[in-house]
């Protein structure tokens, strides 16, 4: 299942760099209404994962717990020490799961290209997010969600030239065509298309047997203001 946002750019369906088993446990965290148990369990996954895919697995499900949670410090940290340093060569992995990483992770760092997101972080954590956006990604989503990242970022900094040096790219990136942004920015009204799309997927991912939590979990663009 492909459900669109835009005319071309699809979220990753059927394939998902969160596994199975993280989702059913994020799941049924959030629906016992249990976040403080759930996210010291993804804590304590990503520190003894033993394979980058499994650690980035429980990183996406740590950091999509924490936008449920409006932690958005923690969500930040948890992109810059975690997420973005995990997705920075999307060429490791096997090329059957390429295509759910570039789509998961670029999904989940949506938030931070949101100016109103930036606004609220201490400035210590934007300058780290802002280091590690500019490393990047190989792959072409993550990569131009970064963009949007250094962007936001730079902003929040009042640097300049990271916002020109940003813009100059996003305006000629290849991926640019497939993220449907009329004006060029991500705002509230575009992360609100995300989470729409992405449940009314979810809901072909229902199975009669099983109970809906409270909230669909992978890809959770949750953001508050």
């Amino acid at each position: 299942m492909r459900v669109p946002l835009g005319p071309e750019l699809p979220i990753a369906g059927d394939a998902d760099a969160i596994t199975a088993r993280h989702r059913f446990i994020a799941e049924a965290f959030v629906s016992l209404e249990m976040m403080d148990e759930g996210l010291e369990y993804f804590r304590a996954q990503v520190r003894a994962a033993g394979s980058n895919a499994d650690r980035l697995s429980a990183a996406l499900a740590l950091g999509q717990l924490l936008l449920l949670a409006d932690r958005k410090a923690e969500f930040a940290e948890c992109a810059a020490t975690h997420l973005m340093p995990l997705a920075g060569n999307v060429a490791q992995w096997p090329v059957a799961e390429q295509g759910a990483v570039n789509a998961t992770v670029a999904w989940t760092l949506l938030p931070l290209a949101v100016d109103e997101f930036v606004t609220a972080l201490p400035e210590a954590t934007v300058r780290r997010v802002s280091e590690k956006a500019i490393e990047s990604s190989d792959a072409a989503d993550i990569n131009f969600v970064c963009l949007l990242v250094q962007r936001a970022c730079g902003r929040r900094l009042k640097d300049e030239k990271l916002v020109e040096r940003a813009g100059e790219r996003l305006a000629r990136h290849p991926a640019l065509s497939r993220w449907n942004l009329p004006t060029g920015e991500v705002g509230i009204d575009a992360l609100s298309r995300v989470r729409a799309a992405f449940l009314s997927q979810e809901l072909f991912r229902e199975r009669p047997s099983r109970k809906r939590s409270r909230e669909p979990f992978g890809v959770v663009v949750t953001i508050r203001v």
